[in-house]
């Protein structure tokens, strides 16, 4: 779901494909025994890319950042007839209406990509049930929201409707490449990144506080390559410090950050991950 920074947001968005592809769902990262039963304490930071790829929109002075495309079926709805072989008869319509979701933009392509998802599971035999859909996400799919599932839920902030600028498609083709028809054609035709969560409140919908842009952008200048946060924690916080567990995906351990604050909020990590410098 990429392009080309010269490129429009209108190119990148076509229907729903009509293939039959067999999902599988994973819990979120973040919903491991690490965490399940500590998820208040989880960090924004969890789920989103750090590297030196990334430290070059830091050097532009966004603190506006874009993760990485995950989809959840149809948000708290089902994906197809529970209990039956259509099981799924619909999640390929709410995974694509996810890829348009993820990203943002105007009204107006949020109003194309909610009426395509009705006409989807219509196309599908499901008439009624494309209706309901298409009705509930008009209503509840707002980017006001602080949900998984608001449009534009893939920033790390509340995006109102307005066209995605140069920069913020930077980070798309960033993330996936250049070619978007491509891209587009994988997310729609791959179960990747499918996920049940283990809460739908966004943590990131209100951007890092100040420990976790310090945190971010300290990761951004010591990691090799670009990683992503599987998921992070703050697991104390006392008067001289705070502390943080991370763990990055190709590190086989967690983490710890040490924020001290009576040293000018001075950064440490301790770790045996050779993806850190």
């Amino acid at each position: 779901m990429s392009c080309f920074l010269g490129c429009s947001t209108q190119q990148i968005r076509i229907p729903a494909q009509e293939g039959h592809v067999q999902y599988q769902f994973q819990n979120a990262l973040s919903c491991n025994k690490e965490n399940q039963y500590d998820l208040g304490n989880l960090s924004a930071l969890s789920g989103f890319i750090a590297g030196p790829q990334v430290g070059k929109y830091l050097q532009s002075g966004t603190d506006k950042f874009l993760r990485p495309f995950t989809s959840d079926g149809c948000s708290l709805s089902p994906d197809g007839l529970p209990l039956t072989e259509k099981s799924q008869a619909w999640v390929q319509c709410c995974v694509v209406h996810d890829t348009h979701y993820w990203m943002g933009g105007t009204a107006e392509q949020r109003e194309l990509a909610d009426n395509e998802l009705g006409q989807c599971i219509a196309r599908k035999g499901f008439k009624e049930t494309g209706k309901s859909f298409a009705i509930a996400v008009k209503y509840f799919g707002g980017p006001d929201s602080s949900q998984t599932f608001r449009w534009g839920y893939g920033w790390n902030y509340r995006r109102p409707y307005k066209p995605l600028d140069q920069s913020e498609m930077a980070q798309v083709a960033g993330l996936y490449g250049t070619n978007s028809q491509e891209q587009i054609q994988f997310f729609q035709t791959h179960p990747i990144q499918l996920v049940n969560l283990c809460t739908n409140h966004d943590l990131a919908a209100d951007g890092f506080n100040a420990d976790e842009k310090l945190i971010y952008n300290h990761l951004n200048l010591r990691l090799k390559k670009n990683e992503l946060i599987e998921w992070a924690k703050m697991t104390n916080i006392i008067a001289e410090k705070t502390e943080y567990k991370i763990k990055l995906k190709s590190c086989p351990q967690p983490f710890i950050a040490v924020i001290k604050k009576r040293a000018h909020h001075q950064i440490e990590l301790f770790h045996n991950c050779d993806l850190i410098k």
